[in-house]
């Protein structure tokens, strides 16, 4: 795993021993700590041959600029333009190190998972994102008579510990995003979606985020979007985090293989 730096924005590059040229760039879940070779499911990735890039926000940890739900956005967007032709800077050889993909994949986990569904909103040449344990509706947390995560969870979870690593999220941005009036909820922005391939996945023991939820957006997706190649699975009795992230991971790399093969 090589660290590296542009323009104020750090990652973690997994790269594959047997790469086949195309790359999966990683929207971590909050709070978090930063990648230091710890992703779980990187093996997975890279054993299947794909190089991994995995950004820290904007605002997060080590990358520059303050933790904000634009710049979170911004993250990915940047990363994947750095990634189309750029060099980066390793963190600590400080050698050049040059990327260059022309297929780039998005896949999230929790809180990751309301960024990578907007970004075809702002950046159509997206068509193919895997999306496990998402967030798609900030307004719905804990309101469904069911245990789970709220809003004010949420926060203090980042306060308790994490807070210095999340530059920004006391902003009053924040409550804006949480009440839609950054028309940034995925449930609710749907038309970028219409030609994206999209995976995605959900345990039913998730006490973070109610997979109901997931399997109601799939439903939407395929009511606005029936020609489009949109794939649901569903793990029972497995929870928010490793326990899905594993087998779902599996399940993706076999889901964008048969993608890839049509």
């Amino acid at each position: 795993m090589q660290t590296l730096v542009k323009n104020g924005l750090v990652a973690s590059l997994y790269r594959s021993a047997n790469s086949n040229g195309k790359l999966i760039i990683v929207a971590i879940g909050a709070p978090n700590l930063i990648d230091v070779g710890a992703l779980r499911n990187a093996s997975l990735l890279t054993d299947a041959g794909y190089d991994v890039l995995v950004p820290e926000y904007y605002g997060f940890c080590r990358s520059e600029g303050e933790f904000t739900p634009m710049n979170s956005i911004k993250t990915l967007l940047d990363a994947r333009k750095y990634s189309q032709w750029g060099t980066w800077t390793s963190a600590y050889s400080w050698d050049d190190v040059v990327l260059d993909y022309s297929d780039i994949v998005f896949l999230w986990m929790s809180y990751g998972g309301w960024v990578v569904p907007l970004l075809p909103k702002f950046c159509p040449e997206i068509r193919t994102i895997g999306l496990f344990y998402p967030v798609t509706d900030y307004r719905s947390f804990g309101k469904r008579g069911v245990k789970e995560e709220t809003v004010e969870d949420f926060l203090a979870s980042i306060r308790r510990g994490f807070s210095s690593q999340y530059r920004g999220i006391d902003l009053p941005v924040w409550k804006s995003q949480f009440e839609d009036a950054l028309w940034l909820t995925p449930f609710l922005e749907t038309e970028a979606l219409k030609d994206v391939r999209v995976f995605l996945a959900h345990g039913t023991e998730d006490r973070s985020i109610f997979y109901k939820k997931t399997a109601e957006y799939f439903e939407k997706l395929r009511r606005e979007f029936p020609e489009n190649d949109i794939e649901y699975r569903e793990y029972a009795g497995l929870g928010h985090g490793l326990s899905t992230m594993l087998p779902a991971t599996k399940d993706f790399l076999e889901w964008i293989s048969s993608v890839y093969s049509r």
